[in-house]
């Protein structure tokens, strides 16, 4: 239920898939959402997106990457986030979007080393229309210096520090099971899983998010 001003209730209503392309989407434009319900994560309360749908990265021309369905975001700490958006949960697919986010993450300084993200979040800005600086300046605030923050994300780069995240409409026994494991595993990155549902009603709609790990 919904309580209007007026104290009067409203009645909401789960409703059917969103469809991955919605959902990413909605994360582009609505960052902040991707600190859920999760007391841990709260403390990240800002992100800038360097990358939607990364481009296919690889060393070797001959081994294609299926890396393009993961966003790259960066939150006010210079911890990269990357966030794999998904609506399978067969096991084939659970296991491919798993092993993707774990290569992905073992080879962050590689495929994108600092001065790959920086020029990935500068063309991003440039396709909004926006200036990198102003975009950082709003983004850091009180603490704003691009270069103090842009070596921030050097270190953790190099030392394998960052958020993997997966997010679906619906999380299943398997991912929210492996996803804490991994979570109490490692020491450099935190690993959480989050659902996404949708409400409506009375011409109002209402975004539930529950995390994992």
């Amino acid at each position: 239920m919904l309580v209007r001003e007026n104290g009067e209730l409203a009645e909401m209503k789960q409703v059917g898939s969103m469809g991955e392309d919605a959902l990413r989407e909605l994360l582009v434009k609505q960052p902040a959402l991707l600190a859920g319900d999760h007391p841990n994560i709260g403390i990240a309360e800002h992100w800038i997106v360097v990358k939607r749908e990364t481009a296919n990265l690889t060393i070797d021309e001959q081994v294609e990457s299926t890396w393009s369905r993961n966003h790259l975001f960066i939150d006010q700490y210079g911890i990269p986030t990357l966030v794999d958006v998904h609506t399978g949960i067969e096991a084939r697919s659970r296991h491919e979007h798993l092993g993707q986010m774990l290569e992905l993450w073992a080879n962050l300084p590689t495929y994108w080393p600092l001065n790959t993200i920086r020029s990935l979040f500068e063309e991003n800005c440039a396709a909004k229309g926006l200036l990198p600086e102003q975009v950082l300046a709003l983004f850091l605030q009180l603490e704003f210096n691009p270069e103090v923050f842009w070596d921030r994300v050097h270190t953790n780069l190099l030392a394998g520090k960052a958020r993997l995240l997966f997010v679906a409409e619906q999380i299943g026994y398997e991912l929210r099971q492996t996803v804490d494991f991994m979570s109490r595993q490692f020491e450099t990155a935190e690993v959480m899983a989050m659902e996404v549902k949708q409400y409506n009603g009375e011409g109002v709609r209402s975004l539930v998010t529950r995390v994992y790990g």
